[in-house]
């Protein structure tokens, strides 16, 4: 069950800003528009069930817009499931598809390269924080440690395991 406005206010004030996913769920989010059935099927994504994709489908079409970073695109790519695979004909169709209709949001490496954030969370989770913060962006992810340190920093986050269990995680230390 996805909660409703009255569960976390500030996490749909930002989701009514944009989201910004992080590129496992995305993986999840493209696999799962191709063929919801494939979601378990591939390496990249078994952790996850077509029901999984349903709730992060709903989730993400609450939100105004969706954003990825060049970081994100990278690491999508390299994520993408074995393109030989003849279930997978036209699967990059729909992610040129859906990435037509995302926000991009250049992080310049400088700003990363001077954060004291960049040992601990990495780059692409790095431009994920900036972005998040420049726009007050939802951050949908499934890495507890990049979620910590999102909420430490002030972004408004929603962790898939939380989603999956019906929690809301809110910024500022509130569950």
């Amino acid at each position: 069950m996805i909660p409703g406005p009255s569960d976390s206010q500030g996490v749909l004030e930002s989701a009514r800003k944009g989201v910004i996913v992080d590129t496992n769920l995305l993986v999840v989010y493209m696999v799962g528009l191709f063929d919801r059935k494939l979601v378990p099927a591939f390496s990249r994504t078994k952790g996850y069930s077509s029901e999984d994709f349903d709730v992060l489908a709903r989730l993400m079409a609450q939100c105004r817009a969706v954003f990825v970073t060049p970081q994100v695109l990278a690491e999508l790519s390299n994520l993408t499931p074995d393109s030989t695979d003849p279930r997978l004909v036209g699967y990059f169709e729909t992610i040129i598809q859906v990435l037509w209709k995302t926000r991009e949001e250049y992080v310049p490496k400088e700003q990363m390269l001077g954060s004291d954030l960049l040992p601990r969370i990495g780059f692409t989770d790095l431009s994920i924080l900036q972005a998040a913060k420049k726009h007050g962006l939802l951050v949908l992810t499934d890495d507890l440690k990049a979620a910590k340190c999102l909420r430490d920093a002030g972004v408004d986050v929603l962790n898939m395991d939380a989603v999956r269990g019906g929690i809301w995680l809110r910024n500022k230390g509130e569950n």
